[in-house]
């Protein structure tokens, strides 16, 4: 999900921070210029890594009163895969599907077609709903998708898009159409109680 990369770039140093160190100024324009920014081919740029392996020579450009460094320096990136699981949060329910946070990346989609079987979206509430047939003597069980639940689910695909007018993006389609997947309170084990516990427990034997 997440990986370290070697960024080559030029950083240019704005007059204002030319008194400070040369090494801490490139540190504050990196982290200014690199976070949630999307890197083609990459991923979604989360922050700076350690100090800059290379801070080379700074050189200035006519018109310029900044300088500019050629510098080497690493970058924590978050890079989903196909078929990657891991956890996120309800967001909102439509009827065209449900989206997903995980904090600091918010777009991920649950298109309607990779739902468990079967669901249906609830005009009313608002909200998906699972109807598991555990029984052909029972009734139908409903596991609503509440907004802000935790939810388990896999990606089915990671779009990174380039648009010369628009800076790029990144955005997860993913499933929950597999068991194990899909809320977490779905698929926790029942607790037992108490009482339960007292009335499987063999009666003891009196002592003549």
């Amino acid at each position: 999900m997440f990986v370290v990369t070697t960024v080559f770039d030029t950083i240019r140093i704005p007059p204002l921070l030319l008194s400070m160190p040369t090494v801490q100024a490139v540190h504050s324009e990196i982290d200014q210029k690199y976070p949630n920014r999307v890197l083609m081919d990459v991923g979604l740029v989360v922050g700076r890594y350690g100090e800059c392996a290379r801070v080379g020579h700074g050189f200035c450009v006519s018109g310029d009163g900044g300088a500019h460094h050629e510098c080497e320096f690493r970058l924590i990136v978050f890079r989903p895969f196909v078929e990657e699981v891991c956890l996120g949060r309800i967001t909102k329910s439509t009827a065209e599907g449900i989206h997903v946070s995980i904090g600091f990346f918010v777009d991920i989609f649950i298109p309607a077609y990779w739902m468990l079987r079967p669901s249906h979206y609830e005009e009313k509430s608002g909200l998906w709903i699972w109807t598991p047939k555990y029984d052909d003597d029972e009734e139908d069980a409903e596991d609503e998708a509440d907004d802000a639940a935790s939810i388990r689910r896999r990606s089915s695909s990671v779009g990174l898009d380039e648009n010369q007018a628009l800076p790029p993006s990144m955005h997860i389609v993913a499933s929950i159409c597999e068991d194990g997947l899909g809320l977490t309170t779905w698929w926790a084990a029942p607790v037992e109680d108490d009482d339960d516990e007292d009335m499987k427990e063999e009666p003891k034997q009196e002592e003549n």
